[in-house]
């Protein structure tokens, strides 16, 4: 494992619950992660999450209008393998970009979410939920 590339982790957000927390100072334009876009998340109309988990799925998930629908991005093989991307709280001003690449070798989509500031030790990680396609 390459422990210089451990930049964040998973801590209680200042924000909303828990959110994403650097652990070192992070230059601008840096990868703090990346992730295969087929393992991504679905969009999910509130109306079909279960009663009894939706309070979760909505504290945790992205949640947008979409033609007068509620809809949850939800990660595509459940909570229980997200990363922690997806711990990132929503901000109208992020430190955080995500770029969407395609690999020239394996041709495989994938997302990279970089530093758009530079950003200092203790900060919260954020990232703009409009930003998700």
């Amino acid at each position: 494992m390459n422990f210089s590339e451990v930049n964040a982790k998973i801590s209680v957000s200042q924000i909303h619950g828990v959110g994403v927390i650097a652990l070192r100072n992070i230059k601008k334009g840096s990868i703090l992660f990346q992730r295969r876009n087929d393992l991504l998340g679905v969009w999910v109309k509130e109306s079909q999450i279960p009663i009894d988990i939706l309070q979760h799925v909505t504290s945790f998930c992205p949640v947008i209008h979409i033609y007068g629908q509620r809809m949850c991005f939800v990660p595509k093989d459940g909570f229980n393998a997200k990363d922690i991307s997806f711990f990132m709280n929503h901000s109208f001003t992020p430190n955080v970009e995500e770029y969407d690449n395609k690999s020239i070798d394996s041709g495989e989509s994938f997302t990279q979410f970089r530093a758009a500031t530079n950003i200092v030790k203790g900060e919260e990680l954020t990232i703009n939920y409009n930003s998700f396609s």
